[in-house]
């Protein structure tokens, strides 16, 4: 081997190294991210039909006082 086949090699495997390192904790990161995001939406969308589902129980729940009408 010649030095350049060294130094390409050494920095083919710094390269790899730093791939390694860096990016698969950044996409980690982005996953949890993307998955509270998706979470808090599913929360919101959890929460409005909840409201929906109290007022028609609200309006359904009538007392027979109420349907005599007198």
């Amino acid at each position: 081997m010649i030095p350049s086949d060294l130094f390409n090699w050494s920095l083919a495997i710094g390269l790899a190294w730093a791939v390694f390192v860096f990016f698969i904790p950044i996409d980690r990161w982005l996953a949890k991210l993307i998955g509270r995001a998706l979470t808090s939406d599913l929360e919101k969308r959890v929460a409005v039909l909840e409201q929906r589902l109290n007022k028609e129980e609200d309006h359904t729940n009538v007392t027979p006082s109420e349907n005599s009408g007198s």
